[in-house]
């Protein structure tokens, strides 16, 4: 503000907040990776709402995740089955180019949901500590979802 502005600084605009939210898609089996993405993030399921909650659907549809919500340690992720041509756009590649990637303040925590989610999938890099002095790991889990976990030591120099 100049000299010469006469707006009074007591005038604030309200304080918005953006949050990130993933969402994840799946081939029918979204209920079951909730339940264990919940377990293994010592999270909770909030929403397990399917398709035949909200609108008649076929049969084989019926017991589709429309809308989930999985929350852990003030996060959320988003969930659906894709059932083509239900309001979903396009086909669902599971997992092709993005990583969910979790930061955490916690190291035991961490390797204990490392090793609980990346089980009947696939390590990409072992969790191990990295030059720069963090604990990192990368797996695919047996959803065909690609994670990241990061640890970075608030005692370590680099």
């Amino acid at each position: 503000m100049s000299a010469n502005d006469s707006t009074s600084t007591s005038e604030q605009k309200p304080t918005l907040t953006t949050s990130l939210h993933p969402a994840m898609y799946y081939k029918g089996n979204a209920s079951e990776a909730m339940d264990f993405y919940a377990e293994h993030l010592d999270g909770k399921v909030d929403v397990k709402m399917t398709y035949s909650m909200a609108r008649p659907v076929a049969e084989e549809f019926k017991n589709c995740i429309m809308h989930g919500v999985v929350s852990f340690r003030g996060n959320s992720i988003f969930f659906s089955d894709d059932v083509g041509g239900l309001g979903t756009v396009g086909e669902t590649f599971v997992g092709t180019n993005t990583y969910i990637n979790l930061v955490w303040n916690d190291l035991p925590a961490m390797t204990k949901s490392f090793e609980g989610l990346s089980a009947g999938g696939k390590i990409v890099a072992a969790l191990q500590v990295q030059p720069w002095g963090a604990t990192y790991g990368a797996f695919v889990d047996k959803f065909d979802h690609p994670w990241s976990f990061l640890y970075q030591d608030p005692n370590a120099s680099w």
